[in-house]
């Protein structure tokens, strides 16, 4: 029985997909063996709290933050009373004997002021974490420094704080194999071409091994 063409052509576009892939896998293989052994880094361990704690950065850090905060929780109770001051006046202004259409009006008053204040709220809290967020970065350039002196003096190519959400404070260029992993594939697409009469390589599909089409 003769197959039909569209299932010879699936069959050797999944070849060609696991050929890339044992590729790709042995490209990176290779490469980061070639790089651990004429670089032998090691990984140093940084408790960034600690460093903050015992060079007092923690506490005039908190002081910053804290100075902030009280300035933004401030501002949202202004907006708010000013929001509270426009219904109670509308609310006088009705009197005791409000009509339906007044007391509707009061209660969607009401609700724009809940979203409002929640507005407000959450912009601040997006700000304490901006204030946050620029205290670390600070933090960072400060002790930066030191830490490229120690790297050029004990040849360590991570730092990791443990205590921290991500651990990577530091990696040295040099433990990135992109571009070596990129030159190695190229190789060996070169010598899979060669070695290739077949023309398997020509059916290559437009998306990664397995069939799923690269997004645009």
């Amino acid at each position: 029985m003769q197959h039909k063409p569209s299932e010879s052509r699936r069959g050797k576009t999944d070849v060609f997909g696991l050929i890339l892939c044992a590729v790709v896998v042995a490209a990176v293989i290779f490469v980061w063996v070639s790089w651990k052994g004429s670089n032998r880094g090691t990984i140093a361990i940084l408790r960034m709290e600690d460093v903050a704690r015992q060079i007092g950065f923690d506490v005039e850090a908190e002081k910053i933050f804290n100075r902030e905060k009280t300035i933004m929780q401030a501002d949202v109770a202004r907006q708010r009373e000013l929001l509270q001051t426009d219904i109670d006046a509308k609310r006088e202004e009705y009197g005791e004997n409000a009509t339906p259409e007044q007391q509707e009006i009061l209660r969607a008053m009401e609700q724009q002021m809940q979203a409002q204040s929640k507005q407000l709220q959450r912009r601040a809290q997006e700000g304490l974490q901006q204030v946050r967020s620029k205290q670390l970065q600070e933090f960072r350039r400060e002790i930066g420094p030191v830490i490229m002196k120690l790297q050029a003096t004990h040849g360590f190519t991570i730092v990791l704080d443990p205590t921290m959400s991500g651990g990577i404070v530091f990696v040295d260029p040099v433990t990135d194999i992109t571009d070596a992993v990129v030159q190695e594939l190229q190789r060996q697409s070169q010598d899979t071409t060669v070695n290739d009469p077949a023309g398997t390589a020509s059916e290559m599909p437009t998306g990664f091994p397995g069939g799923s089409p690269v997004a645009p």
